[in-house]
């Protein structure tokens, strides 16, 4: 279906497409206003959804109930339908990345007056929209620039820092009260991956310098991978060390005399 004339096109730099209840959602731009259409492949089944009323929107995702779309000052939820698509609030500025989809809520970060990165979580419903807290303090957490989530084992984490700076590096999400633990201190938590029950990623701390870390979850257990040869920001590769990968476990080919074997 062309939804405009040969040689122009709809979608920017950044096309949005996503799979939604069965059917392709996309951001297209026409005559200078962005529009949210579906499709089930054919032509009679492409049709437009909802108009917006400004001319910038970023970027969307969704979850299986819901799609969120975020503008430069804006947030909108979509469940598929023209009337069932609608603002959900307006932000002081503009959002950073693309929001991430955690259970039924959405994660997102958008700057305030002040032009702080803080963190928020929707479930696509305004009673259910709030900022994430810590949760011995009730401090506003931010993000400097990139939201980074992960998700372990079932929980939420994410790089943030509180209000005061002093405690920036790994969060973790309390299910229960929606406010997050302080994890770990490191200056970003990049390109992480969840492997073997643990978050592995790059991150930087005084004591490691520039490094791969890998957590449990837990505050009381983060490993770094490298040893520098003269301390961070020194040779790192004829110290790279096998202990650090190696562990053990219960060897039960050795019952009933027991026994631990490498792994």
């Amino acid at each position: 279906k062309e939804l405009v004339p040969y040689a122009s096109s709809p979608f920017g730099h950044d096309p949005q497409f996503l799979l939604f209840k069965g059917k392709t959602y996309f951001l297209a731009e026409i005559n200078s206003k962005y529009e949210l259409w579906e499709t089930n492949g054919t032509t009679d089944g492409t049709r437009k959804v909802f108009g917006f009323p400004d001319n910038y929107v970023m970027q969307m995702t969704s979850n299986t109930e819901k799609i969120i779309i975020t503008g430069n000052k804006t947030v909108y939820i979509s469940d598929g339908s023209t009337a069932g698509t609608q603002l959900l609030m307006p932000t002081a500025g503009e959002l950073e990345k693309k929001p991430f989809p955690y259970q039924s809520y959405f994660v997102f970060a958008a700057k305030d007056a002040s032009y702080k990165n803080e963190l928020w979580m929707t479930d696509g419903g305004t009673s259910g929209t709030f900022k994430i807290k810590s949760l011995d303090t009730n401090d506003q957490l931010t993000v400097h620039v990139d939201l980074d989530c992960y998700i372990l084992n079932g929980q939420l984490f994410f790089y943030g820092q509180d209000s005061s700076g002093t405690r920036n590096g790994l969060w973790a999400l309390d299910n229960a009260t929606k406010k997050a633990k302080f994890i770990f201190k490191t200056n970003g938590v990049n390109s992480g991956k969840v492997l073997n029950n643990k978050l592995i990623f790059f991150g930087n701390t005084s004591t490691d310098g520039n490094n791969l870390f890998a957590t449990d979850g837990t505050a009381e257990k983060h490993d770094s991978f490298i040893d520098y040869a003269a301390g961070p920001g020194e040779a790192i590769i004829e110290d790279f060390s096998g202990k650090l990968l190696a562990q053990q476990e219960p060897d039960a080919s050795s019952f009933p005399n027991g026994g631990i074997r490498s792994t």
